[in-house]
C-alpha cells in the first residue's frame, strides 16, 4: 500500500509516495480513492481528491492502543501541522475530536465526493490494543455509529 505522510514510527520502514500517485479504482459502488491513515489529515490529500473526482473515498486507519481516542489529542505525529490546523487544539481536543475535525469526516467537504468511510483496525495486535469506530459520510454529513467494543459489522447503502 502506498503512504505519503507516514508517522513517526513508520519513518524506518515506509517510504513517502508522491500524493500524484494517489490510488483510485473502478469498483462496483464507483470511482474509489484509497488513502492510508495519516495521508487522511492533510490538505494536499484532498487536493488530488478533487483532481480525481471519485464518488467515494475509503480510509483505512490504525489508531494504537486501548481508549486513544479518548485521550488529549498531541498533535502531528510524522510532519508538520498543515496550515490550517488550528495548534491551540492540541492537548485541547481528544483524539476522536481531532480525527473528527482534522480528518476524513473534516475534510472530505472541500471536495465535490459526497461519500467516505473511514474504518480503523480493531481485535489484539502484538498487545498493543486499538481504538477507533468507523466514519461514515453522507453526502457530506457524519452519520452517527453505534459503538461495537469487540466486533463491528456496518452496513451502508447509498
Amino acid at each position: 500500500m502506498k503512504k505519503s505522510y507516514p508517522i513517526t514510527s513508520e519513518l524506518p520502514f515506509v517510504t513517502p509516495y508522491p500524493m500524484a500517485e494517489l490510488p483510485e479504482f473502478d469498483l462496483s459502488i464507483g470511482k474509489t480513492v484509497l488513502l492510508v491513515c495519516a495521508d487522511s489529515w492533510y490538505p494536499e490529500s484532498y487536493e488530488r481528491i478533487r483532481e480525481l473526482e471519485p464518488e467515494i473515498v475509503l480510509v483505512n486507519s490504525y489508531c494504537a492502543g486501548n481508549n486513544t481516542m479518548s485521550v488529549l489529542w498531541r498533535g502531528y505525529d510524522g510532519g508538520k501541522a498543515p496550515a490550517d490546523v488550528d495548534t491551540t487544539d492540541i492537548s485541547k481536543l481528544k483524539e476522536g475530536e481531532a480525527w473528527k475535525k482534522y480528518a476524513l469526516p473534516g475534510r472530505l467537504k472541500s471536495t465535490q465526493t459526497s461519500y467516505g468511510v473511514n474504518v480503523f483496525l480493531r481485535g489484539t495486535l502484538w498487545d498493543l490494543g486499538t481504538d477507533g469506530q468507523p466514519f461514515i459520510i453522507n453526502h457530506g454529513e457524519l452519520q452517527p455509529i453505534k459503538a461495537a467494543t469487540k466486533a463491528g459489522i456496518w452496513n451502508y447503502c447509498f
